[in-house]
Formats: structure tokens, sequence, C-alpha cells
């Protein structure tokens, strides 16, 4: 870079991501249950590979920000939680099929509240800042590539 001048800050935004919307307003829901009723509570929870958030360790234990998160509530509340590990597509399809009770770490999508209940606020909120050379075309009202990244 000329004169450490060729980058500069093109875009600054915050993106709020909304995972797991429906994942807080399903605790919200049973939060106002009372504690008699919340104590035999037991939930099926999908989880599928997404490090650091959630993922399955080798002996099969389901671990990340989110599962931590649950176990603690869940031990505060008295409940029961059996994690369900599958792919991301399994575990939509076993939700909207009744077959597991919530799943972690789902984005807000128009075609998804049509079918499940979400949050209000999300556990996480990602932000990022886009760099550019001074002469790069806008990004303003595009779609931009994210690519994956691995822990």
């Amino acid at each position: 870079m000329k004169n450490g001048d060729l980058l500069r800050m093109y875009s600054t935004y915050s993106v709020s991501v909304h995972f797991i919307r429906f994942f807080l307003l399903a605790l919200i829901t049973y939060f106002s249950l009372t504690q008699s009723t919340l104590a035999t509570e037991h939930f099926r929870v999908g989880v599928y590979d997404n490090p650091p958030k959630v993922f399955t360790t080798q002996d099969g234990f389901s671990t990340g920000l989110y599962p931590q998160l649950l176990n603690a509530i869940a031990k505060e509340r008295d409940w029961s939680i059996e994690y369900v590990n599958g792919t991301w597509q399994e575990c939509l399809d076993r939700l909207e099929a009744g077959k597991i009770d919530l799943v972690v770490d789902i984005a807000k999508t128009i075609e998804r509240e049509k079918i499940f209940d979400f949050t209000i606020e999300p556990v996480v909120t990602n932000w990022g800042v886009v760099y550019a050379l001074r002469n790069f075309p806008s990004l303003l009202f595009r779609t931009c590539k994210i690519n994956r990244l691995r822990w």
C-alpha cells in the first residue's frame, strides 16, 4: 500500500445478525410459565456445526456459545435438554415437523417468519467494516458475499 493511503474505510455498517430469534422467543415464552410447570419441561434442541457458536465435540458433546447459554438457563429453570445433532437443513426440517422444539443460531428471514416464531433481540450482533481502494465502485444497496471462516 503506497504511503498507507491506498486503503480507506469505504463503508461502515452495523449488521444485526438475528441468529436464534426463534430460540430467544421460545425462552421468553417459557420464562412466563410457573416454576412448577418448568420443572417438568424437556426440550429437544437442534444443533449443527457452526463453531464457535454451536458445534459438537469429538465425543458427541454439544457446546459453543448457544448450548452453554441454554445449559445455564436450563440449570436455573430445572429444564431437561436433549441436543439433536444434524445438518442445518435437517434442523430446520425437524423443527418444522415438530420433531424438535428449538434450533439455536437461526437467522430471521421473511420465509422463516411464516413458519416459525422469532425473538425480538438476538444473542449475538455482528458488525463489520469494509475497506476499499478510493476508486472502488460503490457497494451501497448491493449484495456482498462473505466467506465462511473455520475456527
